[in-house]
């Protein structure tokens, strides 16, 4: 079997998956010609999965957000303004769910990092803040995806979290409020190796 999507590749790339052995797998001729070699499983040379179905990615949309059907995946990334009294709620659910998966997983950077965006998605800057802070500690406990982890933290935190969490705890006279945050933010990585 292999993964679906860029899955295959993250798994390859994090060596948690060894190569297949095809003399294993006696049909493997019969299998698509165009699927035999496919990128997201073949890789130096060697594969990884054997692919076992394919189809379509069916893209389905809410009619009361999209009044005309969506044309292209496109949609999926670009920035949809949501009313924030419609978007709160959504990034609760998320973080909900992010704080269950945590529970059961620590090391789940996927969990980890989306606890982040939906704290802040709520406008507990605070909360993403921590949130950042633990997953930054937690990180070291996959250690296959804690450098990505890592980047994708460190990211949100220095683009997002430090300058909105400066404009929002202005201070009239001392040390710049981003600096300060971006010295702390330091201190939690040097301390965090």
């Amino acid at each position: 079997m292999t993964a679906s999507g860029d899955a295959s590749l993250r798994l390859i790339r994090g060596n948690t998956v060894q190569p297949v052995s095809l003399e294993r797998i006696p049909s493997y001729s019969t299998i698509d010609p165009r699927l035999q070699e496919a990128a997201w499983h073949f890789v130096d040379g060697k594969h990884y999965g054997v692919p076992y179905q394919w189809g379509p990615n069916v893209l389905l949309y809410n009619t009361k957000i999209f009044k005309k059907p969506p044309t292209s995946w496109s949609v999926t990334f670009e920035a949809q303004k949501l009313p924030s009294d419609r978007r709160a709620p959504v990034y609760q659910r998320i973080a909900d769910r992010m704080g269950r998966e945590l529970r059961d997983d620590p090391a789940n950077g996927a969990a980890n990092y989306w606890q982040v965006v939906a704290a802040r998605g709520v406008g507990d800057l605070d909360r993403a803040w921590s949130a950042a802070i633990a997953g930054w500690v937690r990180s070291t406990l996959d250690p296959a995806g804690t450098a990505q982890l890592r980047v994708d933290l460190d990211r949100v935190v220095e683009q997002a979290l430090i300058p909105e969490r400066a404009r929002s705890n202005p201070v009239p006279e001392g040390p710049d409020q981003v600096e300060t945050l971006r010295a702390e933010w330091a201190l939690v990585k040097q301390n965090w190796k």
